[in-house]
């Protein structure tokens, strides 16, 4: 227990600190998910609808009562990485989060006060 004591606190900082533009995503493996629904239920219910049901073509998978399995789908654009999706499921590592990369400059809210709003200052790199 001594190991691991006081090893979060370097990750806790002041919320105006934190990058803006940082995304993560939710990501089902297709191959082992079992078609439950739990992560399409508790997002629709308790989070922000961005997971859809989805019949993927070939698969052979059958659920108990012998009906295709529906491959939950995550609306990348809408999803904002709350991890309730990957909390309900029961099979481990079917839903992972992952980090989007999307080219944007680390930017805090302190960082966007000061630049009172300007997005030019906030703006992603150009490649010419």
């Amino acid at each position: 227990i001594e190991d691991f004591r006081g090893r979060a606190v370097r990750n806790v900082v002041d919320w105006g600190d934190l990058d803006l533009n940082y995304k993560i995503v939710a990501e089902i493996d297709s191959e082992l998910c079992i078609g439950c629904q739990l992560c399409y239920v508790a997002c629709e219910d308790g989070a922000h609808q961005c997971i859809e049901p989805y019949a993927v073509a070939g698969n052979s998978k059958k659920n108990p009562r012998g009906m295709g399995v529906h491959v939950p789908r995550i609306r990348v654009d809408e999803c904002v990485g709350c991890n309730l999706c990957a909390l309900v499921c029961p099979v481990e590592h079917c839903i992972t989060m992952k980090r989007v990369e999307h080219g944007l400059p680390f930017q805090s809210w302190k960082d966007r006060i000061r630049a009172g709003g300007n997005s030019a200052e906030c703006a992603p790199p150009t490649t010419d």
